[in-house]
């Protein structure tokens, strides 16, 4: 049992988080720690310590610099790189590849 501001939390509440959280990576492919714990109304230490703990068995994704991504966000991203780099038939800066992709590298601190 863990006390979180007054409140008793039990391992099944994290493993129930967890759960919502690996449905909203299936829709989004990441999310910043910040809004999970806006979205949750917990201290963004209980919600990594709770993602910590359940990586690789409850969840699969990786979790780094504050931000959670799964494997298929990652594959994604490379994809549309890689089709973007193909695509430049003359040498072209990084801004300007970048400009068509959807999810940015600096939006995820890459």
């Amino acid at each position: 049992f863990i006390i979180e501001e007054s409140e008793l939390m039990t391992p099944e509440y994290f493993d129930g988080l967890v759960d919502e959280i690996g449905e909203i990576l299936e829709e989004t492919g990441q999310i910043p720690l910040a809004d999970l714990a806006l979205r949750f109304s917990l201290s963004v230490g209980l919600i990594s310590s709770a993602i910590s703990a359940r990586l690789g068995t409850k969840l699969d994704a990786h979790f780094e610099g504050g931000l959670i991504y799964t494997p298929t966000f990652v594959s994604r991203l490379r994809a549309q790189i890689r089709g973007a780099l193909r695509g430049a038939t003359t040498p072209c800066s990084v801004s300007t590849l970048t400009a068509g992709i959807v999810e940015k590298p600096q939006d995820l601190g890459l």
